[in-house]
């Protein structure tokens, strides 16, 4: 029999202040991008669509699954790309990558 904690019941009010400060913190977040796109934004995103090659994100952690979520969606939109943990022990791991990748 597994043991579970009640957890605290809480207040409708509650519920909504904390979503509406979430999202206020988010919107922000959001907003402090648009100070990131930049001529080097541009000639990443033009250095990418140039490539006749596949995209490598890279990741440890956390950041790996963001990173294998990102390269999902890179490939359902149309830019090849592959994941490869960034642990890798050996770069002859890329060489069959080596001369088509960003």
């Amino acid at each position: 029999m597994t043991n579970f904690k009640k957890r605290k019941i809480v207040n409708n009010d509650k519920i909504i202040s904390v979503a509406k400060q979430t999202i206020e913190t988010e919107s922000k977040a959001i907003l402090n991008l648009v100070s990131l796109v930049n001529h080097e934004f541009a000639e990443a995103v033009r250095y990418i669509y140039q490539s006749n090659g596949r995209v490598i994100i890279t990741g440890i952690g956390k950041s790996a699954n963001i990173a294998t979520k990102i390269v999902a969606t890179l490939n359902s939109t149309g830019t090849p790309s592959i994941f490869m943990h960034a642990q890798m022990p050996y770069m002859e791991t890329l060489e069959p990558y080596k001369k088509m990748t960003v």
